[in-house]
């Protein structure tokens, strides 16, 4: 597994579950008391479960016990053996589209328990295809534990359940869930040394969205993970964090810690897209709005990005703190250029509304890195090498000169409607006759219809923008080797 390290997880065989309008698919999460979760440590459902309601995917976790999370079929001290023992009732009552195993806890190393753990879940996964051959399979290899000699075999375990999903992959939709990579007990458990703390839950968490989101559909995911911005507060925050609100739709509001939700391809062109929503600097749409990006993009290789950045309130100087999250993002994507397979010369912006305010203010900033700085990061560009500018809000910004148009700018793809009384065209024809002016390279493309969203993933009702962005970049050379 050494080749997979930075995977999120490895596809072995999956087909993607058909959703209907209005019938989400169904998840059963099977396990011992990871995934039951307790008061005394965190459980990954705590992350994922909003995680999965905030990109607005259709879902709905099922089992026999609930809590203030969600439903699910954990068993505090329970080994997999027990499961065995109840799986044919459990999955008789929830016949869930997906089921997600994470088992191998709760038994002694001194018994040599590899084997039968093997034998169990084997068992499990048998009584479940009886009841339902087209049931998707995520098999975790579980995270690992620094209580010793206890837990010792736990390695072992988790090579012989990866040599059981590529036995069963020929018969069985199956996906390995590499659990234990990246998870240090020593960091990510709490006093036990067994149960994860809150980073290791978010671990567990990104680990398992990056297996559901084929599993959901959203076929062309390689891996997937989510980057804090910043370590502690953020520059010019206040040192007291914020809770979001999640709002309809799977939107949110007061956003203090920004984030960057990172979907890698399976074959990477070498470019990178941030994609920035929208919402008056006061809501984000970056779940859905992201997801709806990855599908549109990753089939062709790129790496999407998307960003969720500061929001007012709680912000109380909104315009600059969401800039300096655009720039950190810009800088984090290039410093995992290599790991990621991506050019950091390549790595563009896609805007959307108050998006797309923020990426032209970036951009005027020419902020190429400063290179005597003692941090790595900021000594690389927070200048996107191109960015479309969707419905570009103007905010405060009555007139072209107040952007301070210049010569070094980024090369721009805008998109406006007639009938938006928001982002008026007039305004977007003044600012690319000004990136003419200057001779920077801009196309603007402008459609009858559509109003302020008609650019907005997953449904733009300008359908055809992704296609006329292909045809620009193409003329760039921005997604063809150098």
């Amino acid at each position: 597994m050494n080749k997979l390290k930075y995977l999120c997880m490895t596809m072995l065989f999956v087909t993607s579950i058909s959703v209907l309008a209005g019938e989400p698919a169904t998840i059963l999460p099977l396990g011992d008391s990871i995934t039951a979760g307790a008061k005394s440590y965190a459980c990954y459902r705590e992350v994922l479960v909003p995680e999965l309601r905030r990109k607005n995917i259709a879902y709905k976790f099922i089992g026999p016990r609930r809590d203030a999370v969600s439903a699910h079929a954990g068993y505090g001290g329970k080994n997999t053996g027990y499961l065995l023992s109840i799986s044919k009732k459990t999955y008789s009552k929830y016949p869930a589209d997906i089921v997600m195993i994470h088992s191998g806890h709760n038994n002694f190393s001194k018994d040599k328990p590899v084997p039968g753990i093997i034998r169990d879940t084997e068992a499990i996964i048998n009584n479940i295809r009886k009841i339902n051959p087209k049931v998707q399979i995520l098999l975790a290899q579980v995270i690992p534990s620094g209580k010793l000699p206890k837990y010792s075999y736990i390695p072992n375990l988790n090579k012989q359940l990866e040599s059981l999903v590529a036995r069963l992959a020929r018969k069985v939709n199956i996906t390995l869930v590499n659990q234990a990579d990246g998870f240090d007990w020593k960091t990510d458990t709490v006093k036990d040394k067994v149960h994860p703390n809150a980073s290791g839950a978010k671990k567990m968490s990104d680990k398992w969205l990056a297996a559901l989101l084929p599993a959901l559909g959203h076929t062309k995911v390689l891996a997937y993970e989510q980057l804090r911005l910043w370590d502690g507060p953020p520059p010019g925050g206040s040192a007291h964090l914020t809770s979001e609100k999640d709002e309809p739709r799977g939107r949110v509001s007061h956003v203090s810690v920004p984030t960057l939700d990172i979907y890698r391809p399976h074959q990477p062109n070498g470019v990178a897209l941030i994609i920035c929503s929208g919402g008056g600097y006061s809501k984000l749409a970056s779940g859905p709005l992201g997801i709806g990006a990855v599908d549109e993009f990753l089939k062709d290789g790129y790496t999407v990005c998307s960003l969720k950045y500061r929001l007012s309130p709680p912000s109380t100087n909104v315009v600059k703190d969401a800039c300096m999250d655009g720039a950190r993002a810009l800088r984090l994507v290039r410093s995992r250029a290599k790991e990621w397979k991506i050019d950091p010369e390549r790595v563009g912006m896609i805007g959307f509304s108050a998006g797309s305010h923020m990426i032209l203010n970036l951009a005027c900033k020419n902020d190429t890195g400063d290179s005597k700085s003692q941090s790595l990061l900021e000594r690389l560009s927070a200048r996107p090498d191109f960015m479309v500018l969707a419905a570009l809000w103007h905010h405060k910004k009555n007139n072209v000169s107040d952007w301070g148009i210049h010569s070094k700018l980024p090369p721009a793809f805008i998109l406006s409607t007639r009938d938006d009384r928001l982002a008026p065209t007039q305004k977007a024809k003044e600012i690319a006759q000004a990136f003419r002016a200057v001779k920077v390279p801009v196309q603007i493309e402008v459609y009858d219809r559509g109003g302020h969203t008609a650019f907005n993933f997953p449904s733009p009702t300008a359908a055809d923008w992704p296609q006329r962005f292909r045809k620009w970049i193409k003329q760039l050379n921005a997604s063809s080797p150098k």
